[in-house]
């Protein structure tokens, strides 16, 4: 996995130019640390701010307890499955799934605009 950006808000490389990255290189490999969730997690670290960072930070599973299928919660609520229905059937709480649908939905807008920023309406 290649981070795309420094996670520090005040950093250079936070959000940087991605043609850059082949040129610099941000960060250094520090390691890896071994989670219940996933297993084995990589971590690195910024040359620029000294920031360390995992790979799960860019992930939409960052600092979650459990996995959870993320495109059979969004088909279900496409097909207006309620919320409690979803957590029986992934056997796991409600909050969960609220918390997975907080984020699909963060991650929705995100995206949206990213891909409307360089429309223009006439």
């Amino acid at each position: 996995m290649i981070p795309p950006f420094c996670p520090n808000p005040v950093c250079p490389h936070h959000k940087a130019d991605s043609a850059s990255f082949p040129i610099f290189r941000f960060y250094t490999r520090i390691g890896f640390y071994l989670t219940a969730v996933v297993g084995l997690v990589e971590r690195f670290k910024c040359k620029s701010c000294g920031r360390s960072f995992s790979e799960r930070t860019f992930s939409i599973d960052y600092y979650t307890k459990k996995n959870l299928d993320n495109r059979e919660i969004f088909r279900s609520i496409g097909e207006g499955e309620s919320v409690s229905s979803i957590s029986r059937h992934l056997q796991c709480s409600l909050n969960s799934i609220r918390n997975r649908l907080d984020r699909l939905g963060r991650a929705s807008i995100a995206l949206h605009a990213s891909l409307t920023s360089g429309l223009s309406l006439s």
